[in-house]
């Protein structure tokens, strides 16, 4: 499997006009939208998102796009332990390392997806980038018991540290593998299994659109979020993809980073999930999580760092903060 780099920059809260990137967002997670934390993960799982074309005039990743050019990945992790099979927020998170890998395939999964390879492509697919330890920084309750969630924009880039070109195909299927946490943390991890270093963050209004959002769960395999034994998981993972499409990459040079942040709360196609008829609730597993205010923006500070993933301890830049409500827990069952 081929080890690349990965870079990360700060995203600041107000959008710039690097007219030629596209911003794929899935997620309605912004202030006042109701959000979830989902707790059933151990370490090793993954969680993941398949960018491709999305229903009605919302605007996904289309097979017109390629071929393209992967400029960054945003992400959002939470940190919390899981008591009495409750989700329970810490004010202390700091940062943990995840392998991310990227692939792309030219005809979409669909259907039943347990048996699906864990760690590798799947058929048609094949791998376009991966690291093994891309840091990132989980969001912490604060003294009003609420959550800042902040994302953790991850700059893919290639040796040459140019964006990644991706030649041929239809969608990317960005997949998070979670590693290993404190021991104890989590009641539903025992041995032999271990609780992870956190936990992915998540809106609670429903799916964009099926076969989208996926999880692997140890000894079951893979599923879509809403075909989750016991219980839909009723929301998209905060997980976002920039790319610069086909017929959009600038000539001469390295492209512009679009470092602003798209709004998930002004109602657009490409960012508002909406709720009717995409989902039919949560059940069993997930409890779902409430409509939080979640209040008003809160600009970070110019002030990240810029640093490769392999390197170990170096804290990842904060992209922006928005304090949101607790949580939701994905009950285990096998």
């Amino acid at each position: 499997m081929r080890r690349l780099t990965c870079l990360l920059a700060l995203l600041v809260a107000a959008p710039s006009t690097a007219g030629a990137q596209l911003r794929i967002v899935h997620d309605t997670l912004g202030a006042e939208m109701p959000t979830a934390i989902t707790c059933g993960f151990c370490a090793g799982e993954r969680f993941g998102v398949v960018f491709r074309e999305l229903p009605g005039a919302r605007r996904g990743l289309e097979p017109t796009d390629f071929p393209l050019l992967i400029d960054a990945i945003d992400v959002g992790m939470g940190a919390a332990n899981v008591e009495s099979m409750s989700c329970v927020p810490q004010r202390s998170g700091g940062t943990i390392e995840v392998i991310l890998e990227v692939y792309a395939g030219d005809t979409p999964p669909t259907g039943d997806i347990r048996a699906l390879p864990a760690d590798a492509a799947w058929p048609g697919e094949r791998l376009v980038w991966a690291s093994d330890a891309v840091p990132l920084t989980l969001s912490v309750e604060d003294d009003t018991g609420q959550y800042q969630l902040r994302f953790n924009r991850l700059e893919i880039r290639d040796e040459d540290s140019t964006p990644v070109e991706v030649d041929t195909g239809a969608y990317l299927r960005v997949v998070i593998t979670l590693p290993e946490g404190a021991a104890g943390t989590s009641d539903i991890c025992g041995a032999p299994l271990v609780p992870p270093g956190g936990f992915p963050v998540r809106d609670d209004d429903g799916r964009i659109a099926p076969e989208r959002n996926f999880i692997y769960a140890g000894g079951a395999g893979w599923f879509w979020s809403e075909s989750v034994p016991g219980g839909a998981i009723n929301g998209d993972w905060g997980m976002r993809l920039s790319v610069f499409p086909s017929g959009e990459i600038p000539d001469g040079g390295v492209p512009t980073t679009d470092g602003g942040l798209l709004p998930s709360t002004d109602g657009g196609a490409a960012t508002d999930a909406g709720a009717g008829g995409a989902d039919a609730g949560a059940t069993g597993m997930d409890g779902g999580g409430g409509g939080a205010d979640a209040g008003p923006t809160v600009e970070p500070t110019d002030d990240g760092c810029s640093c490769r993933a392999a390197q170990r301890g170096r804290p990842a830049p904060v992209a922006f903060v928005l304090v949101l409500a607790l949580t939701a827990l994905w009950r285990r069952r096998r």
